[in-house]
Protein backbone atom coordinates (compact mmCIF):
# COMPACT_ATOMS: atom_id res chain seq x y z
CA UNK A 1 0.00 0.00 0.00
CA UNK A 2 1.54 3.50 -0.89
CA UNK A 3 2.64 5.76 1.88
CA UNK A 4 3.37 2.47 4.38
CA UNK A 5 5.95 2.64 6.71
CA UNK A 6 9.83 2.18 5.40
CA UNK A 7 8.95 3.92 1.86
CA UNK A 8 10.51 7.38 1.16
CA UNK A 9 8.48 10.66 1.56
CA UNK A 10 9.55 13.08 -0.87
CA UNK A 11 7.43 15.99 -2.18
CA UNK A 12 8.57 19.45 -3.38
CA UNK A 13 5.84 21.19 -2.29
CA UNK A 14 7.03 19.98 1.20
CA UNK A 15 10.49 20.56 0.89
CA UNK A 16 12.13 17.47 2.79
CA UNK A 17 12.69 13.90 2.11
CA UNK A 18 12.73 11.38 4.62
CA UNK A 19 11.59 7.63 5.38
CA UNK A 20 8.03 6.99 6.58
CA UNK A 21 8.26 5.77 10.40
CA UNK A 22 7.75 1.89 10.67
CA UNK A 23 3.65 1.57 11.89
CA UNK A 24 3.33 4.81 10.32
CA UNK A 25 0.54 5.22 6.89
CA UNK A 26 0.27 8.22 5.09
CA UNK A 27 -3.30 9.32 5.55
CA UNK A 28 -3.74 13.02 4.01
CA UNK A 29 -1.59 15.73 2.24
CA UNK A 30 -3.15 19.13 2.77
CA UNK A 31 -2.23 22.05 0.89
CA UNK A 32 -2.95 25.49 1.71
CA UNK A 33 -1.14 28.97 0.55
CA UNK A 34 2.61 29.20 1.43
CA UNK A 35 2.62 25.42 2.67
CA UNK A 36 1.53 21.81 3.30
CA UNK A 37 0.78 19.51 6.20
CA UNK A 38 1.21 15.77 5.65
CA UNK A 39 -0.10 13.34 7.84
CA UNK A 40 0.90 10.28 8.86
CA UNK A 41 -1.54 7.63 11.02
CA UNK A 42 -0.24 4.68 13.62
CA UNK A 43 -2.83 1.89 14.63
CA UNK A 44 -1.96 2.82 17.94
CA UNK A 45 -3.24 6.42 18.06
CA UNK A 46 -0.25 8.00 17.33
CA UNK A 47 -0.27 10.75 14.91
CA UNK A 48 2.57 12.41 12.88
CA UNK A 49 2.70 15.60 11.47
CA UNK A 50 5.04 16.88 8.28
CA UNK A 51 4.94 20.97 7.56
CA UNK A 52 6.69 23.41 6.23
CA UNK A 53 5.47 26.95 5.43
CA UNK A 54 6.39 30.58 4.71
CA UNK A 55 7.39 32.64 7.17
CA UNK A 56 4.76 35.69 7.32
CA UNK A 57 7.59 37.70 8.15
CA UNK A 58 11.37 37.50 8.39
CA UNK A 59 12.56 35.78 11.74
CA UNK A 60 15.28 33.49 12.87
CA UNK A 61 14.87 29.90 14.95
CA UNK A 62 14.47 32.14 18.02
CA UNK A 63 12.30 34.58 16.78
CA UNK A 64 9.70 31.94 15.68
CA UNK A 65 10.49 29.91 18.43
CA UNK A 66 8.75 32.44 20.93
CA UNK A 67 6.33 33.61 18.24
CA UNK A 68 5.20 29.93 19.00
CA UNK A 69 5.48 29.73 22.74
CA UNK A 70 3.50 32.92 22.57
CA UNK A 71 0.44 31.70 20.28
CA UNK A 72 0.34 28.47 22.57
CA UNK A 73 0.27 30.72 25.65
CA UNK A 74 -2.82 32.23 24.13
CA UNK A 75 -4.49 29.23 23.35
CA UNK A 76 -4.00 27.64 26.68
CA UNK A 77 -5.53 30.10 28.46
CA UNK A 78 -8.85 29.14 26.70
CA UNK A 79 -8.55 25.31 27.37
CA UNK A 80 -7.81 25.63 30.77
CA UNK A 81 -11.25 27.70 30.80
CA UNK A 82 -12.97 24.39 29.37
CA UNK A 83 -11.20 22.27 31.92
CA UNK A 84 -8.43 21.03 29.88
CA UNK A 85 -5.02 21.04 32.02
CA UNK A 86 -1.90 21.92 29.49
CA UNK A 87 1.59 21.98 30.73
CA UNK A 88 4.48 22.64 28.36
CA UNK A 89 8.11 22.82 28.10
CA UNK A 90 10.04 24.67 25.62
CA UNK A 91 12.91 22.63 24.45
CA UNK A 92 16.30 24.00 22.67
CA UNK A 93 19.76 22.39 21.42
CA UNK A 94 17.72 20.34 18.89
CA UNK A 95 18.21 18.87 15.37
CA UNK A 96 16.19 18.85 12.38
CA UNK A 97 17.86 16.90 9.26
CA UNK A 98 21.19 18.53 10.54
CA UNK A 99 20.66 22.01 11.42
CA UNK A 100 19.70 23.78 14.67
CA UNK A 101 16.12 23.32 15.98
CA UNK A 102 13.74 24.11 18.75
CA UNK A 103 10.06 22.74 19.90
CA UNK A 104 7.61 22.21 22.53
CA UNK A 105 7.33 19.16 24.73
CA UNK A 106 3.15 19.00 25.86
CA UNK A 107 1.24 17.12 28.50
CA UNK A 108 -2.55 17.44 27.87
CA UNK A 109 -4.88 16.02 30.31
CA UNK A 110 -8.58 15.63 28.68
CA UNK A 111 -11.31 13.80 29.98
CA UNK A 112 -9.75 11.48 31.85
CA UNK A 113 -6.82 11.06 29.22
CA UNK A 114 -3.22 11.87 29.31
CA UNK A 115 -1.51 13.26 25.72
CA UNK A 116 1.57 13.79 24.67
CA UNK A 117 2.68 16.00 22.03
CA UNK A 118 6.37 16.87 20.99
CA UNK A 119 6.91 19.16 18.66
CA UNK A 120 10.68 20.19 16.50
CA UNK A 121 11.03 23.16 14.16
CA UNK A 122 13.75 24.62 12.28
CA UNK A 123 13.76 27.43 10.18
CA UNK A 124 15.77 28.22 7.00
CA UNK A 125 15.75 30.22 3.92
CA UNK A 126 12.82 32.33 4.90
CA UNK A 127 10.41 29.35 5.21
CA UNK A 128 9.65 27.10 8.66
CA UNK A 129 9.97 23.25 8.70
CA UNK A 130 8.78 21.14 11.22
CA UNK A 131 7.81 17.55 12.98
CA UNK A 132 5.05 16.89 15.33
CA UNK A 133 4.06 14.09 17.50
CA UNK A 134 0.95 13.57 19.37
CA UNK A 135 -0.25 9.96 20.92
CA UNK A 136 -1.39 9.42 24.20
CA UNK A 137 1.15 9.09 27.27
CA UNK A 138 0.81 5.30 27.18
CA UNK A 139 1.61 5.07 23.26
CA UNK A 140 4.30 8.14 23.24
CA UNK A 141 7.81 5.96 24.60
CA UNK A 142 6.30 3.38 22.02
CA UNK A 143 6.59 5.94 19.28
CA UNK A 144 9.36 8.19 20.18
CA UNK A 145 12.66 6.02 19.36
CA UNK A 146 11.15 6.47 15.55
CA UNK A 147 10.50 10.19 15.92
CA UNK A 148 13.95 10.69 16.83
CA UNK A 149 15.52 8.55 14.12
CA UNK A 150 13.06 10.65 12.07
CA UNK A 151 14.56 14.34 12.87
CA UNK A 152 18.25 12.58 12.21
CA UNK A 153 17.75 11.39 9.00
CA UNK A 154 15.34 13.52 7.39
CA UNK A 155 16.43 15.96 4.08
CA UNK A 156 15.33 19.18 3.61
CA UNK A 157 15.44 19.96 0.20
CA UNK A 158 13.55 23.84 -0.01
CA UNK A 159 11.40 24.25 -2.10
CA UNK A 160 12.64 22.28 -4.81
CA UNK A 161 10.06 22.10 -7.95
CA UNK A 162 8.13 24.64 -6.43
CA UNK A 163 4.42 24.46 -4.19
CA UNK A 164 1.62 22.28 -5.55
CA UNK A 165 -1.14 24.65 -7.10
CA UNK A 166 -4.12 25.37 -4.71
CA UNK A 167 -7.04 23.07 -4.75
CA UNK A 168 -10.52 24.25 -6.18
CA UNK A 169 -12.48 25.83 -3.19
CA UNK A 170 -9.40 26.46 -0.90
CA UNK A 171 -9.47 30.67 -0.18
CA UNK A 172 -6.59 32.25 -1.95
CA UNK A 173 -6.06 34.41 1.38
CA UNK A 174 -3.82 33.11 4.40
CA UNK A 175 -5.45 30.82 6.45
CA UNK A 176 -6.99 31.64 9.94
CA UNK A 177 -5.15 29.65 12.20
CA UNK A 178 -1.47 28.11 12.43
CA UNK A 179 -0.90 24.65 10.83
CA UNK A 180 -0.23 21.81 12.18
CA UNK A 181 -1.16 22.93 15.60
CA UNK A 182 2.72 22.80 16.72
CA UNK A 183 4.10 24.85 14.36
CA UNK A 184 2.42 28.59 14.14
CA UNK A 185 2.20 29.73 10.48
CA UNK A 186 -0.30 33.08 10.41
CA UNK A 187 -1.67 34.90 13.46
CA UNK A 188 -4.38 33.10 15.70
CA UNK A 189 -7.38 34.83 15.62
CA UNK A 190 -7.53 34.93 19.45
CA UNK A 191 -8.76 33.19 22.40
CA UNK A 192 -12.19 32.11 22.70
CA UNK A 193 -12.66 31.01 19.23
CA UNK A 194 -13.52 26.90 18.92
CA UNK A 195 -10.75 25.41 17.45
CA UNK A 196 -10.16 23.45 14.27
CA UNK A 197 -8.91 20.09 13.48
CA UNK A 198 -7.12 19.18 15.40
CA UNK A 199 -9.27 21.28 17.94
CA UNK A 200 -6.42 21.57 20.27
CA UNK A 201 -2.10 21.99 20.40
CA UNK A 202 -1.52 18.33 21.17
CA UNK A 203 -4.86 16.16 21.19
CA UNK A 204 -4.95 13.78 18.90
CA UNK A 205 -8.64 12.44 16.72
CA UNK A 206 -10.65 10.65 18.58
CA UNK A 207 -10.17 7.28 20.42
CA UNK A 208 -11.50 4.42 17.68
CA UNK A 209 -15.35 3.72 16.94
CA UNK A 210 -17.05 0.83 17.25
CA UNK A 211 -17.28 -1.52 13.87
CA UNK A 212 -19.18 -0.36 10.92
CA UNK A 213 -17.19 3.12 11.09
CA UNK A 214 -14.07 3.97 10.10
CA UNK A 215 -12.07 7.25 11.77
CA UNK A 216 -11.73 9.74 9.64
CA UNK A 217 -7.95 11.99 10.00
CA UNK A 218 -7.63 14.45 11.24
CA UNK A 219 -7.17 17.80 9.01
CA UNK A 220 -4.36 20.49 10.22
CA UNK A 221 -5.44 23.10 12.23
CA UNK A 222 -6.73 26.15 10.49
CA UNK A 223 -7.87 23.89 7.40
CA UNK A 224 -11.73 23.81 6.61
CA UNK A 225 -13.38 20.21 5.08
CA UNK A 226 -15.12 22.20 2.53
CA UNK A 227 -16.29 25.88 1.60
CA UNK A 228 -19.01 26.70 -0.13
CA UNK A 229 -18.78 28.17 -3.64
CA UNK A 230 -17.31 31.14 -4.12
CA UNK A 231 -18.88 31.86 -7.59
CA UNK A 232 -22.26 31.80 -7.02
CA UNK A 233 -25.51 31.52 -4.42
CA UNK A 234 -26.40 28.22 -3.06
CA UNK A 235 -29.60 27.23 -1.55
CA UNK A 236 -30.78 24.28 0.85
CA UNK A 237 -33.88 23.34 2.22
CA UNK A 238 -34.55 20.75 4.97
CA UNK A 239 -37.66 18.43 5.97
CA UNK A 240 -38.58 18.34 9.61
CA UNK A 241 -39.00 14.91 10.96
CA UNK A 242 -39.79 13.69 14.20
CA UNK A 243 -39.96 9.78 15.67
CA UNK A 244 -37.95 7.96 18.68
CA UNK A 245 -34.75 8.20 16.86
CA UNK A 246 -34.81 4.93 14.51
CA UNK A 247 -38.33 5.95 12.78
CA UNK A 248 -38.86 9.81 11.67
CA UNK A 249 -42.13 10.91 10.21
CA UNK A 250 -42.07 14.53 8.23
CA UNK A 251 -43.95 17.05 10.28
CA UNK A 252 -44.74 20.64 9.43
CA UNK A 253 -42.28 22.72 9.61
CA UNK A 254 -38.47 22.62 8.07
CA UNK A 255 -34.94 25.15 7.72
CA UNK A 256 -34.15 27.17 4.28
CA UNK A 257 -30.70 28.39 3.90
CA UNK A 258 -29.45 31.00 1.50
CA UNK A 259 -25.36 31.02 1.17
CA UNK A 260 -23.95 33.92 -0.82
CA UNK A 261 -20.10 34.70 -1.64
CA UNK A 262 -19.18 37.46 0.46
CA UNK A 263 -15.86 38.08 -0.91
CA UNK A 264 -12.75 38.00 1.84
CA UNK A 265 -13.28 34.60 2.31
CA UNK A 266 -16.62 35.12 4.05
CA UNK A 267 -20.40 33.46 2.89
CA UNK A 268 -23.59 35.49 4.16
CA UNK A 269 -25.72 32.82 5.07
CA UNK A 270 -29.31 33.58 5.85
CA UNK A 271 -31.21 30.81 7.80
CA UNK A 272 -35.41 30.44 7.77
CA UNK A 273 -36.71 28.07 10.56
CA UNK A 274 -39.97 27.22 10.00
CA UNK A 275 -42.67 25.41 12.31
CA UNK A 276 -46.22 25.22 13.30
CA UNK A 277 -45.95 29.00 14.91
CA UNK A 278 -44.87 30.08 11.80
CA UNK A 279 -41.06 31.54 10.71
CA UNK A 280 -38.07 33.18 12.12
CA UNK A 281 -35.09 34.22 10.37
CA UNK A 282 -31.41 35.42 10.62
CA UNK A 283 -28.32 36.28 8.93
CA UNK A 284 -24.72 35.74 9.84
CA UNK A 285 -21.65 36.58 8.29
CA UNK A 286 -19.33 32.92 8.11
CA UNK A 287 -16.03 31.99 6.85
CA UNK A 288 -14.88 28.68 5.98
CA UNK A 289 -14.86 27.14 9.32
CA UNK A 290 -18.44 28.10 9.86
CA UNK A 291 -17.10 31.10 12.25
CA UNK A 292 -18.13 34.95 13.00
CA UNK A 293 -15.83 36.60 13.71
CA UNK A 294 -14.08 33.52 15.67
CA UNK A 295 -17.28 32.80 17.33
CA UNK A 296 -20.00 29.88 16.36
CA UNK A 297 -23.17 31.95 15.33
CA UNK A 298 -24.93 29.49 13.16
CA UNK A 299 -25.70 25.79 14.72
CA UNK A 300 -25.19 23.14 13.35
CA UNK A 301 -22.73 24.25 10.35
CA UNK A 302 -24.73 24.30 7.43
CA UNK A 303 -21.52 22.94 5.56
CA UNK A 304 -18.28 20.39 6.84
CA UNK A 305 -16.02 22.87 8.38
CA UNK A 306 -14.14 20.07 10.14
CA UNK A 307 -14.55 21.02 13.76
CA UNK A 308 -15.06 18.73 16.34
CA UNK A 309 -15.95 21.15 18.78
CA UNK A 310 -19.18 22.53 18.21
CA UNK A 311 -22.02 24.26 20.70
CA UNK A 312 -19.67 23.85 23.35
CA UNK A 313 -20.00 19.74 23.05
CA UNK A 314 -17.03 17.52 21.44
CA UNK A 315 -18.23 15.42 19.48
CA UNK A 316 -16.45 12.08 17.71
CA UNK A 317 -16.52 11.46 14.02
CA UNK A 318 -16.57 8.38 11.85
CA UNK A 319 -17.07 8.11 8.20
CA UNK A 320 -19.86 5.52 7.21
CA UNK A 321 -20.55 4.73 3.75
CA UNK A 322 -20.37 8.36 1.99
CA UNK A 323 -21.22 10.19 4.86
CA UNK A 324 -18.87 12.19 7.67
CA UNK A 325 -20.55 11.79 11.02
CA UNK A 326 -20.22 13.48 14.12
CA UNK A 327 -21.56 12.43 17.26
CA UNK A 328 -22.03 13.41 20.91
CA UNK A 329 -24.27 12.20 23.57
CA UNK A 330 -24.63 12.12 26.85
CA UNK A 331 -27.53 10.97 29.37
CA UNK A 332 -29.91 13.62 28.21
CA UNK A 333 -29.40 13.94 24.72
CA UNK A 334 -28.12 13.17 21.66
CA UNK A 335 -26.75 14.76 18.60
CA UNK A 336 -25.71 13.30 15.23
CA UNK A 337 -24.48 15.78 12.38
CA UNK A 338 -24.19 14.09 9.03
CA UNK A 339 -22.03 15.50 6.00
CA UNK A 340 -22.33 14.22 2.63
CA UNK A 341 -19.35 14.19 0.15
CA UNK A 342 -20.35 17.26 -1.67
CA UNK A 343 -19.88 18.95 1.58
CA UNK A 344 -23.23 20.24 2.48
CA UNK A 345 -25.31 19.10 5.84
CA UNK A 346 -27.09 15.81 4.95
CA UNK A 347 -28.92 15.51 8.20
CA UNK A 348 -29.09 16.90 11.86
CA UNK A 349 -30.73 14.84 14.57
CA UNK A 350 -31.73 16.41 17.99
CA UNK A 351 -32.69 13.87 20.72
CA UNK A 352 -33.81 15.17 24.49
CA UNK A 353 -34.26 12.08 25.97
CA UNK A 354 -36.50 13.81 28.82
CA UNK A 355 -39.37 13.95 26.80
CA UNK A 356 -41.69 10.43 26.78
CA UNK A 357 -42.94 10.90 22.97
CA UNK A 358 -40.84 11.56 19.87
CA UNK A 359 -37.98 12.87 21.52
CA UNK A 360 -35.94 13.45 18.80
CA UNK A 361 -36.18 15.36 15.75
CA UNK A 362 -34.11 15.16 12.27
CA UNK A 363 -33.74 17.95 9.98
CA UNK A 364 -33.31 15.82 6.89
CA UNK A 365 -31.54 17.73 3.26
CA UNK A 366 -34.38 17.97 0.63
CA UNK A 367 -32.92 20.34 -2.16
CA UNK A 368 -29.76 21.71 -3.30
CA UNK A 369 -29.90 24.57 -5.86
Amino acid sequence: MPGMGGQVYQNPALGMSFSIPHGFQLAQEVPFPGGLTVVFLHSAGAELYATSMDLVQPMDLQGFHQFNLQRLAQQDQGLRQQGIQVQRQPLSGLSLGGRPAMGVLSQILFQGQSYTDLSVYTVQGGRAYGFQLTAPAQVFPQVQPLFQQLLAQVQLMGMGGGFSPTPPGMPESPPRGPSPPGLPGYPSPGPGQPGPLPPYPGLPSQPAPPGGAAQVPSLPQGQAAFTPPANRVVELRYNKEVGDGKRFAVVLGGLHYRIEPAGAGRWRVTEVVKDAEGQTQATFLLDGLGLQGGREVLLPPVWHTGRTEIGGNRFTRTLQGNLVLYRFQDNQRRIELAYRQDGWLAYFVYCDFSTQRNPCTRYALKEVR
